[in-house]
């Protein structure tokens, strides 16, 4: 292997997206045996492409064609796969079939998608516990001294153990009660939103994504009150001229279960980022065929939830 592949992440993931799109000759169905999005697989495949230095494969008749190359690296990409599951602990084994997995999730999450997952695995022989935090910033330490299948998290938790697929983006919104003087702007500008009165949840705290942009723009906000409870939250949105600046449409989705917004005011919040709900993954149980059911019944239920 020459010196300029060594220098790059060439990981077990991207060798099983070479192998699997070789055979398959298709990124859709690739994404499928694999348990990725197919947008997945195309940025590994750039990646990829990146790394050899090749195209490796290009589309004919709705096809991936495997070059020259590809053709030459496919013995021993095979080689290196096998030599990998040898390697693997038993319990790991391919053969293994595992029922029991956890999965660590922030509250709004839980809220949105906990019991349509729990449905999905009704008529399955899996369980799966489910570990609440409140801190996304407790999900690293919890990932590093416990044995987590999955973590929904929307910040970056950079685990080196732990693969990691983004399920969708978000925009922020602002949230205030129709008496606020805020409210009847088509959005609101970080200046507004600084010099307002905050009411910050786990997504908006002093630890969240949001507060993590607002710390890199050395920009400051006066927090009133924080709280993680909802009904507290929509009290006092009612009662006060607070201003809350969450996500969408993950938050209105849970809020709109729960209350009449019909007396809030809702906007966009005028950010140039976004947040990522990230699905962390243990590289190596992807070989097992129950760990890859879950994930596709986690990763579909968010998107059922949060996208439709």
């Amino acid at each position: 292997m020459s010196n300029s592949i060594i220098t790059h992440d060439l990981s077990y993931h991207l060798l099983m997206v070479f192998y699997t799109l070789y055979y398959t000759k298709s990124v859709t169905e690739t994404a499928n045996k694999l348990f990725v999005t197919q947008s997945t697989v195309s940025n590994n495949l750039r990646k990829l492409r990146d790394i050899f230095d090749d195209q490796l494969f290009y589309k004919n008749n709705n096809r991936m064609i495997a070059t020259a190359k590809a053709e030459n690296l496919i013995v021993k990409v095979t080689d290196i796969l096998r030599l990998y599951q040898k390697l693997l602990p038993k319990k790991y084994s391919l053969k293994q079939s595992t029922h029991s997995f956890n999965l660590c999730i922030t509250p709004l999450l839980q809220d949105l998608c906990y019991t349509k997952i729990i449905q999905k695995l009704h008529n399955t022989p899996y369980k799966l516990e489910v570990y609440n935090l409140h801190d996304e910033q407790m999900l690293k330490e919890v990932a590093n001294s416990t044995n987590m299948d999955f973590i929904l998290s929307s910040t970056d938790l950079s685990l080196p153990q732990y693969h990691k697929e983004i399920l969708y983006t978000e925009d922020f919104i602002v949230i205030m009660n129709k008496k606020n003087p805020l409210a009847g702007q088509k959005f609101v500008t970080m200046k507004d939103y600084l010099q307002a009165m905050h009411l910050v949840n786990s997504f908006s705290s002093k630890k969240s994504f949001l507060a993590n942009v607002l710390d890199k723009k050395n920009m400051e906000r006066q927090i009133f009150l924080e709280t993680d409870n909802i009904i507290s939250i929509y009290t006092a949105l009612q009662k006060f001229n607070f201003v809350l600046a969450t996500l969408t449409p993950t938050f209105l989705k849970v809020y709109e279960n729960i209350f009449d917004l019909s007396d809030m005011y809702i906007c966009p919040l005028q950010l140039n980022e976004k947040a990522h709900h990230t699905l962390y993954f243990l590289n190596e149980k992807m070989l097992i065929a129950d760990y890859a059911n879950i994930k596709q019944i986690i990763t579909s239920t968010i998107y059922e939830s949060t996208v439709s």
